[in-house]
């Protein structure tokens, strides 16, 4: 289809993965630390809970602290040849996701994050 076609038929294109295989990064147990197939994945489950942990934005720094706050280290392990070595560049996919109305969720909801070098 050209895409102009297709421009002028759909209104929004949702574009996913289905699997880990982000980045053009083969799907293989068997992936060396530290070469271009070497992957990791993590994912964590939260949420948001008012007069707890919902903290808003960074124009109140002091609630914006409250928010869930996790840490990422990106190193190499010890059995690597170059475990003394420290990374110049991770690249790191960070997704944030909410329920939709599909879900029964009547109102989608502005969220976002922040990421800080400690």
């Amino acid at each position: 289809m050209d895409f102009n076609d297709f421009c002028r038929e759909f209104e929004v294109a949702t574009i996913c993965t289905m699997g880990n295989d982000f980045g053009g990064m083969p799907d293989n147990e068997n992936a060396v630390f530290g070469t271009s197939n070497h992957k990791a994945v993590k994912l964590i489950y939260g949420n948001w809970k008012y007069g707890l942990n919902a903290g808003g934005t960074m124009a109140n720094f002091e609630k914006f602290a409250t928010n869930p706050q996790y840490m990422l280290l990106c190193h190499r392990p010890k059995n690597s040849s170059d475990a003394h070595k420290v990374y110049q560049e991770c690249t790191v996919v960070v997704s944030l996701m909410q329920e939709t109305k599909d879900a029964g969720i009547v109102d989608v909801l502005d969220i976002g994050f922040a990421m800080f070098k400690v």
